[in-house]
């Protein structure tokens, strides 16, 4: 993954990545994605409608715990976060 961030082959496998799209909004998740020396790149997610099922509910989780860690002060609130970090 850091070689293909550098400029090496491209990582073409799942990865972590900062998902905000008309599916998934403002959360660290696994995607289908490229890394490459420009980047993270991800693709929407595909599945049967048990898999998309699966994947809503673990999306809901991930939601709940961020907006814990907001809550305890860890992390500024959603709407702050381009003040912080322009790219997000």
């Amino acid at each position: 993954m850091i070689g293909a961030a550098m400029g090496g082959e491209k990582f073409e496998w799942p990865a972590g990545c900062y998902v905000n799209n008309s599916q998934f909004q403002n959360v660290m998740m696994a995607m289908p994605s490229t890394i490459d020396a420009t980047g993270v790149h991800y693709t929407d997610v595909k599945g049967t409608a048990t898999e998309m099922a699966d994947i809503e509910a673990s999306y809901k989780h991930l939601q709940a715990m961020r907006d814990e860690v907001i809550s305890l002060g860890v992390l500024p609130a959603v709407s702050e976060w381009k003040k912080y970090n322009p790219n997000l």
